[in-house]
């Protein structure tokens, strides 16, 4: 008997008997032949997707710009797809909120918050000093503190002196807050203070409110804007300033339903928060099915505010009405802030 040269099938000659196991074993091998055939052309199909999933790659990134490019807008325009909510300015189908500091806020702390264990937490790194005539050569005053818990102080006072005044003069100091963890300055705010006198002992207050997430680190920068005389002076938690903590149930839920007038080839939900503290527990339901955040990121908003971005990628079909369901439970000690969220369909 002969065989084939590249895969060593039977080659009958006249004479040969046809035996079992030969036909049985070339049978075998066809099989073994054609089944990996059949492999090798679905691993090229799949390795011939590689344009396919470069191309919704740049699909995502057009579909993210579009997004980012109608959170601008006051009043959007008619869209195929599109759905946009900034949680500041529309709660509709958003429950368990309050508005803190233009942000929808939820928070759970029920151990509150006194100005005694704020104050305990305020550490000086540098002093304030003014040198008369030479503003580049002063230094700022900063504070940094951690908060116990998400809340707002009031009347911030600025204790110091000054001396070497001629005249009536005012000195305006810029007053920030930052977000350490986050880097962006969360507010700003200006207070200005005049000297009748030659020297004198003085305290200006800032009325605020100033706000803080608990757990997260701060900085206050008091920055002087002029050098008419010279001041040594520092920003204090007198007695009389005003803290307050912020807390509710710290369950949010939000809901929308996309109504479109045809099945969508898949589509991209953006989500933009924070969560701090204690945090919780944070679920995005699409159709009825729970999603994982297929890119997470920090990113920067109007206004100079950092907020964590959630991308929930979804690409299979999606029917014309599409449901979002968003909900996050805080934990004892948690905060959600809510900034927007959105979905573009593609």
């Amino acid at each position: 008997m002969n065989y084939t040269e590249n895969y060593h099938l039977p080659q009958w000659d006249e004479t040969d008997r046809i035996l079992r196991k030969d036909f049985n074993s070339a049978m075998a091998q066809l099989e073994e032949g054609l089944t990996g055939n059949r492999d090798a052309a679905e691993d090229l199909r799949q390795s011939g997707g590689e344009m396919d999933e470069k191309n919704l790659k740049r699909l995502c990134r057009l579909t993210y710009n579009h997004y980012c490019a109608v959170t601008g807008m006051d009043t959007l325009p008619h869209q195929i797809g599109l759905f946009y909510q900034n949680a500041s300015k529309d709660i509709s189908n958003i429950t368990g909120t309050m508005l803190v500091n233009n942000v929808r806020f939820a928070g759970k702390n029920g151990t509150g918050l006194t100005l005694e264990a704020l104050a305990e937490t305020f550490q000086e790194v540098t002093p304030l000093h003014i040198i008369k005539g030479n503003l580049p050569k002063s230094t700022p005053q900063t504070v940094t503190f951690t908060a116990p818990a998400t809340g707002s102080m009031r009347r911030l006072y600025i204790n110091g002196t000054y001396s070497n005044n001629v005249g009536e003069n005012t000195t305006s100091f810029r007053i920030t807050i930052q977000n350490l963890d986050t880097g962006s300055i969360e507010q700003t705010e200006e207070v200005t203070y005049t000297q009748k006198y030659t020297s004198a002992a003085f305290s200006e207050y800032c009325h605020g409110p100033f706000y803080f997430l608990g757990g997260a680190k701060y900085q206050i920068t008091v920055q002087p804007l002029a050098a008419v005389c010279d001041m040594t002076c520092g920003l204090v938690l007198g007695g009389d300033s005003r803290v307050s903590a912020f807390s509710n149930e710290g369950k949010v839920t939000a809901t929308h339903t996309l109504h479109e007038q045809e099945d969508s080839l898949g589509g991209m939900v953006i989500l933009r928060c924070n969560i701090s503290g204690a945090g919780g527990t944070l679920k995005l339901l699409w159709d009825g099915e729970e999603r994982q955040p297929t890119v997470r990121r920090t990113a920067q908003l109007d206004g100079g505010r950092i907020a964590q971005e959630l991308i929930y990628l979804r690409d299979n079909g999606i029917p014309a009405d599409s449901t979002l369901s968003l909900s996050f439970e805080c934990a004892e000690g948690g905060d959600f802030q809510f900034f927007d969220w959105g979905a573009v369909m593609f």
